[in-house]
C-alpha cells in the first residue's frame, strides 16, 4: 500500500468480505506501521507482533562505529501497549514528522491517571505533499477505523482548516487560522476542530491576572511557526494584553526589541536565540515541555508548557 486510498480500499475489502476464517492484510512499511496496533486489537493479533527486531544504523557517524539500534516500529510505538493493559480504544497524532513527538506517552500516561486504561494513542505520518483526496481517503478511513480523537502538528495545523468537512468545535472561532485538535460527532458525521494553544493562552493570562497577581501588560512574542497564529489570536481576545514585537526565532532578538516587557513568549521550541540577549521580563514563558531551559535571570516568574 503506498498510499491512503490504497489502504482504504484494502481495509473495506477486508471488512466486507465473508469468509469461512478470518480474512485480514499487513500494511508493511515504516509510513503504515502505526495500523499495526489497532490491528492487532480488532483482528489477528499474530500477524502484527513485532517480529521485525533488525538493527539499521546511524549515519551520522563513520561505518565502522556506527552503533546498532533498534527500528523505529519494532519498540517505539507498542511500549506503551505491551507495559500496561492492551488498549481497544486509540486517538491519534497526524504530522510530518512525528518521529520525536511524546504525545503517545503523554496521552497513554494520563489515560491510565484517569482510569480509562482502554484508551491509546497512534501516530500517523502524513506527508506534507498529500493531496486533498488523499486526505479524504485518510480522515474515511479514521472513521472506518473508530478513530475519532485526533491531535495535529506541523505542517498540517492549516491544511485541516481548509478540509471542507471540518467546523469549529462549541466555544472556538470559526477563523481560526490553525487548529490542533479535532473530535469526531458521528450525528453530523463532521470533524469538530479547535485550538488548544489558543484556548491554553487564555487561560494562562487570566491565571496570571486572577492567580499571580500581574497586571496585564505589553507582550514580546518570539517565533513565527505554526503556533504563533495561535498565540496572537488568544492575545487579541485577551483584556489588557498586547502584543508589542514580534521577533524571528531564526534572527532573534534585533534593535527593534524593546527592552522590557511585562511577558515574554518563547514559542520558538528549544532554540538557542531567545536566550541570546533577551528583554527582561515579568513572566517567561516557554511554550514547549521538552529541554526546557532555566530562563533569564530578569524574570520573576517562569512557566514551561506542562504548567
Amino acid at each position: 500500500y503506498d498510499s491512503f486510498a490504497a489502504l482504504l480500499e484494502g481495509f473495506d475489502t477486508v471488512q466486507n468480505t465473508s469468509h469461512t476464517y478470518p480474512l485480514t492484510f499487513l500494511p508493511q512499511g515504516r509510513q503504515f506501521a502505526w495500523m499495526r496496533p489497532w490491528l492487532a486489537t480488532h483482528r489477528n493479533a499474530t500477524n502484527y507482533l513485532p517480529v521485525t527486531l533488525h538493527p539499521i544504523h546511524q549515519q551520522t557517524m563513520a561505518d565502522e562505529d556506527a552503533i546498532a539500534r533498534a527500528a523505529y516500529f519494532d519498540l517505539h510505538d507498542w511500549l506503551p501497549h505491551l507495559t500496561s493493559e492492551a488498549p481497544t480504544h486509540f486517538d491519534a497524532l497526524l504530522g510530518d514528522p512525528v518521529d520525536a513527538s511524546q504525545g503517545d506517552w503523554w496521552h497513554r500516561m494520563e489515560a491510565i491517571r484517569q482510569g480509562e486504561t482502554h484508551r491509546s494513542y497512534l501516530k500517523i505520518p502524513v506527508p506534507r505533499t498529500s493531496s486533498q483526496e488523499e486526505w479524504r481517503a485518510l480522515f474515511t478511513l479514521l472513521e472506518r477505523m473508530q478513530i475519532h480523537g485526533l491531535s495535529i502538528t506541523a505542517p498540517h495545523k492549516r491544511t485541516i482548516c481548509e478540509l471542507p468537512w471540518t467546523a469549529p468545535a462549541d466555544g472556538a472561532s470559526a477563523h481560526l487560522e490553525a487548529a490542533n485538535t479535532l473530535a469526531y460527532d458521528q450525528s453530523t458525521r463532521t470533524w469538530l476542530y479547535c485550538d488548544t494553544d489558543h484556548h491554553g493562552l487564555i487561560a494562562t493570562l487570566e491565571h496570571l491576572t486572577q492567580e499571580a497577581g500581574i497586571e496585564p501588560g505589553s507582550i514580546i512574542l518570539i517565533g513565527q511557526g505554526g503556533v504563533s497564529p495561535a498565540i496572537t489570536s488568544a492575545i487579541e481576545a485577551s483584556t489588557g494584553w498586547s502584543l508589542v514585537h514580534h521577533a524571528s526565532a531564526r534572527e532573534g532578538w534585533t534593535e527593534e526589541t524593546p527592552s522590557h516587557a511585562t511577558l515574554v513568549i518563547n514559542a520558538a521550541g528549544n532554540l538557542d536565540t531567545p536566550y541570546h540577549n533577551p528583554p527582561s521580563c515579568t513572566v517567561w514563558i516557554d511554550l514547549h515541555y521538552r529541554d526546557v531551559r532555566v530562563p533569564p535571570s530578569s524574570c520573576t516568574l517562569h512557566l514551561n508548557g506542562d504548567i
